[in-house]
C-alpha cells in the first residue's frame, strides 16, 4: 500500500469517527472524490501551516464576492455560481479536513464550519433577491432550511449520527441549485436572470420542505 493511500485510509478512520462512523472510502463516487481532494488540499495547507481559521476566512472572502459579482451583466453571474460558489463550498470542506488531521476540537470546528456555512447560504440568498427574486420566496427558502439544518444539530445533539438521514434538502442539493441557477442566468442573461432564479428558488423552497420532512421522519425513528 502506498503511504497517499495509506495515509488516506487513517484519515479516512478519523473521520468516521467524527462522522457517526460514515465511510468516505464506501461514499458515492462524488462524495468520495470531492472530499478527498479536500483532504490532499488539507494536507498541504496544514504543511505550510495554514490555520483552519484562514481558510473559513478566504471562504467568507469568497461567499462575499457572489452578490457583488452576479449582480453585474454579462457572464458575470456564471462566474460567481461556478467559480465563487463551489470555491467558498470547497474551503468548508478543506477547513473541515485540516480539523481532522490536525486532531483539532470537533465541536469547535463544527461550530466554525455551521457558522462559516451560513454566511456562505445568506449570501446566496442575498443574490438571489439583488437579481429580481421576491422576497417573501427568498425568506421561506432561508427559514425552511434554517429550519431543516436545526432540527438536525438537535438531533445530532441528542445522539442521532450525523449521517444517518440524507435528505432532499440536504446543503449539496441547496449548493448544486445555486450553482446551477446563478450559471444558467449568465448564460441566459439579464432579461431571463430573475425568471430563472425565481425558479430556482421555488425548486430550493419544495425539496427544503420535502427533506425537512423526511429529516423529521428519520429523527423519529433513530431516536425512538
Amino acid at each position: 500500500m502506498s503511504t497517499v493511500r495509506g495515509g488516506w485510509d487513517r484519515y479516512a478512520v478519523a473521520w468516521a469517527r467524527r462522522n457517526g462512523g460514515y465511510d468516505l472510502r464506501r461514499a458515492p463516487v462524488p462524495v468520495r472524490r470531492w472530499q478527498r481532494a479536500a483532504y490532499r488540499t488539507a494536507r498541504v495547507l496544514s504543511v505550510l501551516r495554514l490555520p483552519p481559521v484562514a481558510v473559513a476566512a478566504l471562504g467568507f472572502g469568497f461567499a462575499v464576492a457572489v452578490p457583488v459579482l452576479a449582480t453585474r451583466t454579462g457572464a458575470w453571474p456564471l462566474l460567481a455560481g461556478a467559480g465563487l460558489v463551489v470555491l467558498a463550498t470547497f474551503t468548508g470542506a478543506v477547513e473541515a479536513a485540516m480539523s481532522v488531521l490536525g486532531s483539532r476540537s470537533p465541536r469547535t470546528a463544527a461550530l466554525r464550519g455551521s457558522v462559516t456555512a451560513l454566511v456562505q447560504e445568506l449570501t446566496w440568498l442575498v443574490t438571489f433577491w439583488l437579481v429580481g427574486v421576491t422576497g417573501p420566496l427568498v425568506v421561506a427558502c432561508g427559514v425552511v432550511s434554517g429550519l431543516h439544518e436545526h432540527v438536525r444539530g438537535l438531533a445530532v445533539g441528542a445522539g442521532m449520527p450525523p449521517m444517518v438521514a440524507q435528505t432532499a434538502g440536504d446543503r449539496p442539493v441547496r449548493v448544486l441549485l445555486v450553482v446551477v441557477g446563478l450559471a444558467l442566468a449568465g448564460l441566459a442573461g439579464p432579461g431571463l436572470a430573475a425568471g430563472l432564479l425565481t425558479v430556482v428558488a421555488s425548486g430550493w423552497l419544495v425539496l427544503a420542505a420535502l427533506g425537512l420532512a423526511q429529516l423529521v421522519g428519520a429523527v423519529r425513528r433513530s431516536l425512538a
